[in-house]
């Protein structure tokens, strides 16, 4: 059993590294404009965060991605709140 915990850990580290290089200088995952892979990004990234393994702030584009004004996700208040995505983790 830790012996996959351990691996789970390992392949989030290695995913939030590729993700961190990639997002590097950009506001989006994929082009200038906010896609349906940007909230799911978002929504992985927060699963991603609540294993325990390195902060979430030493991925350093990652970590911009989710809190520069929540690029990766629209604010709309029927949808969810500031509050609660911070609630998350992710904000």
């Amino acid at each position: 059993m830790k012996e996959a915990a351990y691996k789970l850990i390992d392949r989030v580290d290695r995913v939030f590294t590729r993700l961190n290089n990639h997002l590097e200088g950009k506001d989006y995952v994929v082009g200038d404009r906010r896609t349906i892979v940007d909230p799911y990004a978002f929504a992985m990234i927060c699963w991603g965060n609540s294993i325990p393994n390195k902060p979430l702030s030493d991925y350093a584009s990652v970590f911009a991605s989710t809190n520069s004004s929540n690029r990766m996700i629209p604010y709309n208040e029927q949808w969810f709140s500031k509050e609660l995505v911070a609630s998350l983790g992710c904000a």
